[in-house]
């Protein structure tokens, strides 16, 4: 993983909702927020089950408040695995 996947910055673009501009935060995010951070946004709930089937929940948690300059929750641990290459970031 060498930090380039565990460490990678990400840009943020919400006309309308992210009102701060050239503002670097280290609040540590995953890929798997990005779900909750859209269902959080549109003021949506995700559904328990689809079609009769249940759906595992999301794991995730929502980036708004980072977006709107809050603190938020964040992850005790991540961990990441690719191609055989495995990580686990805890803590700062």
């Amino acid at each position: 993983m060498h930090e380039g996947g565990i460490s990678t910055p990400f840009i943020a673009s919400w006309p309308g909702l992210i009102k701060q501009t050239n503002t670097l935060h280290r609040q540590r995010a995953h890929l798997i927020d990005l779900l909750p951070t859209v269902v959080d946004i549109c003021e949506s709930a995700y559904p328990e089950t689809f079609n009769g089937h249940q759906i595992h929940p999301v794991e995730g948690k929502s980036l708004l408040p980072t977006f709107q300059g809050r603190y938020r929750e964040t992850h005790d641990a991540i961990y990441c695995e690719h191609e055989g290459n495995k990580a686990t970031k805890v803590g700062g």
